[in-house]
């Protein structure tokens, strides 16, 4: 029997939101449960609104005698973000808490006390308006201040003496006369720019075709190079030959300066030939 109840302890039982609601509509009409505690469990804001509507249904006055005037405290955990709905919980909880019960003072003290918040949102949401009023007639003096300033130039300019579009008309032929002379300028500068790149293109050819003809003559002249390289090995060998026989020669000479009776062609082996004739004859 929900009336029995004072103390209700519902920790850790995965009650969120939808599980908040049923246990609020359990409680509507019970009169003697103070304390409710449910933490340990997923309820937020929309589950905390249900727990308001239970202690105090601000629908109508009727409404708010009906609710829930004896429940004191419900032990909920914190909310991540903050909530509306968990703040004016709290507030209508303290208000029970403050009167122990008391239907017909608590009721008057909810009224009171929700009521005047109501009024002061209203209040407040009406001062939004009066500004944004406010704001919208000054734009609507602007805009009116705009169109008048625009009036009177449109006005000024249909008021226009023929001198006035006159000069305008002799303004725009100067402009325009300048223009002209600038561009005269630029196209006599496009084409002094057309002929110097034109002659740089020339020189630029006529340079690639003196440094072909050079680089054919660099090849030619290293052909020839190679060709007197070659000769010049070949004059070379020629001479070492020839440094050769006359040293040969020149060491004949030597040998017969210093025995003139040495034959030309003269050999120590020439000697031995003679002692082995001589040795020959002997034995005969």
């Amino acid at each position: 029997n929900t009336d029995e109840l004072r103390t209700l302890h519902l920790q850790n039982g995965q009650i969120n939101d939808g599980g908040a609601k049923i246990l609020s509509l359990a409680l509507s009409g019970n009169t003697a449960l103070t304390d409710l505690y449910l933490t340990d469990n997923t309820i937020e804001s929309r589950g905390r609104a249900a727990f308001l509507n239970l202690v105090c249904n601000m629908t109508n006055i009727e409404n708010v005698f009906k609710s829930n005037h004896t429940l004191q405290c419900i032990h909920l955990d914190e909310l991540t973000s903050p909530s509306r709905s968990n703040e004016l919980l709290q507030q209508a909880l303290d208000i029970n808490r403050s009167f122990h019960g008391d239907a017909s003072a608590v009721c008057l003290a909810k009224v009171n006390a929700f009521h005047k918040k109501e009024m002061a949102v209203l209040q407040n949401e009406n001062k939004e308006k009066g500004e944004r009023i406010e704001e919208l007639i000054a734009e609507n003096t602007i805009l009116k201040a705009a169109a008048a300033a625009e009036k009177s130039e449109d006005e000024s300019a249909k008021t226009t003496t023929p001198n006035d579009s006159h000069r305008e008309l002799e303004d725009l032929r100067a402009q325009n006369k300048t223009l002209s002379e600038h561009n005269t300028t630029m196209e006599k500068k496009f084409q002094y720019l057309s002929e110097a790149v034109d002659s740089i293109s020339l020189v630029t050819t006529q340079n690639m075709s003196i440094e072909r003809k050079l680089l054919d003559e660099i090849v030619e002249l290293k052909a020839i190079t190679a060709e007197l390289n070659a000769e010049n090995e070949d004059l070379m060998a020629e001479n070492q030959q020839l440094i050769e026989l006359l040293s040969e020669r020149d060491a004949e000479l030597a040998r017969i300066r210093d025995n003139p009776r040495t034959p030309i062609g003269y050999t120590a082996e020439s000697d031995d030939d003679d002692e082995d004739d001589d040795d020959f004859w002997d034995d005969m």
